[in-house]
């Protein structure tokens, strides 16, 4: 099986991963795009109300993403991903396999940092406003600055990791020609995905360029 695009043959059907499986990795983009919003326009904000408001939006996003991330991996764990990475070198895939375990690892550290650091400021969480969140930490100054470095330092390591993913899946589709971007993009056409059950042979295989989340 490869993965290669075979501009000969218009009529094969595409690679595709399933559409929940799509659906939650830019679900999981959108989500981390308006947490970084809110918070940047936060910091530009002079009213306190306002930047109130973005400071819940920007928690109501981040928490979002918890729920995401793990529904994202129940169905990679059940249904499975089109293996698009057939035709990769070895070492291509390990550092695919490496660079998907650390994006998954930061999409759920930062969300838990943020919570941490606003329960170290003994300041009430709740989700979407409505749902109140039990404190992670105790109330402490010294502990809520070591968080909030530590949430920064997670955030800006996340964004160049994304930065970088993208420029990886830009790169497979232009350069290399594969399926591996366009396997992740949303269809009009509804073709059906191929993908591989979490049993099967090559199901666990990494792609080499989806963004996180």
């Amino acid at each position: 099986m490869t993965a290669k695009l075979d501009l000969d043959a218009p009529n094969r059907a595409p690679l595709k991963h399933a559409p929940m499986t799509i659906a939650l990795h830019w679900a999981s983009a959108l989500l981390i795009a308006m947490a970084v919003s809110a918070v940047l326009m936060r910091d530009l904000a002079d009213s306190q109300v306002a930047r109130q408001i973005l400071m819940q939006w920007h928690r109501d996003a981040g928490l979002m993403i918890i729920p995401a991330l793990l529904a994202r991996l129940l169905v990679i764990a059940t249904v499975g991903m089109a293996n698009t990475s057939a035709d990769l070198p070895q070492g291509m895939r390990r550092i695919a396999k490496a660079v998907h375990a650390f994006l998954y690892l930061l999409l759920l550290a930062i969300p838990l940092l943020g919570w941490a650091l606003t329960s170290a400021h003994n300041t009430p969480l709740k989700f979407l406003g409505m749902l109140p969140l039990p404190g992670l930490v105790q109330a402490n100054a010294d502990r809520a600055d070591t968080l909030s470095s530590l949430h920064a330092l997670a955030a800006w390591t996340l964004l160049v990791a994304v930065m970088a993913h993208s420029v990886a899946a830009l790169y497979h589709h232009y350069v290399r020609r594969d399926e591996i971007l366009a396997a992740m993009l949303p269809d009009r056409r509804s073709a059906p995905s191929s993908v591989a059950p979490s049993g099967a042979a090559g199901a666990s295989e990494p792609r080499a360029a989806q963004p996180a989340g």
